[in-house]
């Protein structure tokens, strides 16, 4: 793999089971190991943490694997407000503002919707290239169906928001994103 990226962004995941602990730890060690290869200096952890009610946010808990792995902690920026990928979109645009390209690093069944949300809210820069985790196998399947659906409500949320979006209107958006429950169709589907 030619060149380099200015910055790693890992998506978070909401660690509550240990089949939701393997997807994230798929993700950070797919990061660790662009790192390790010297494709980035830098590692974006990201999540406040959609489920988490006290204690470390997602952000804290991958730092934590990290750094655990020998990654210094001052090459890891943490991003703790988001509550969902479009808040892991939202709140990095601003961090990553100086950067030319970026990595992000998502699960296989994730890539999709991140990918849309990304370009969605960041445009055309900095340049991005998606990296895929493994996903358990006996999940894969439910997770590509839910994503689906959840793709559908992601596309509404987003009428009208892009790249060129004030604060104020993407911070609308994920006000009323945040309120809006999961379909009844994404609830009947959800795995997690």
């Amino acid at each position: 793999m030619a060149g380099t990226f200015d910055c790693i962004i890992v998506l978070g995941y909401p660690d509550l089971t240990s089949m939701q602990s393997r997807i994230l730890k798929s993700r950070l060690d797919l990061a660790l190991g662009l790192y390790r290869r010297g494709l980035s200096k830098r590692i974006m952890v990201t999540g406040g943490g959609t489920r988490v009610r006290s204690g470390p946010t997602e952000a804290d808990a991958m730092r934590s694997y990290l750094v655990g792995r020998g990654v210094r902690p001052g090459a890891i920026v943490r991003e703790r407000r988001s509550k969902n990928t479009i808040g892991n979109a939202a709140f990095t645009k601003q961090m990553v503002k100086s950067c030319a390209s970026v990595a992000i690093v998502t699960s296989e069944f994730h890539v999709r919707r991140a990918r849309y949300i990304f370009r969605k809210l960041y445009g055309s820069k900095p340049s991005m290239r998606f990296f895929a985790s493994a996903t358990p196998s006996v999940i894969l399947h439910k997770a590509v169906v839910f994503e689906r659906a959840s793709l559908r409500h992601v596309v509404a949320a987003l009428r009208g928001i892009g790249e060129r979006s004030t604060s104020a209107e993407v911070s609308r958006m994920l006000a009323e994103v945040s309120k809006s429950p999961m379909t009844p169709e994404m609830k009947r589907l959800a795995w997690y």
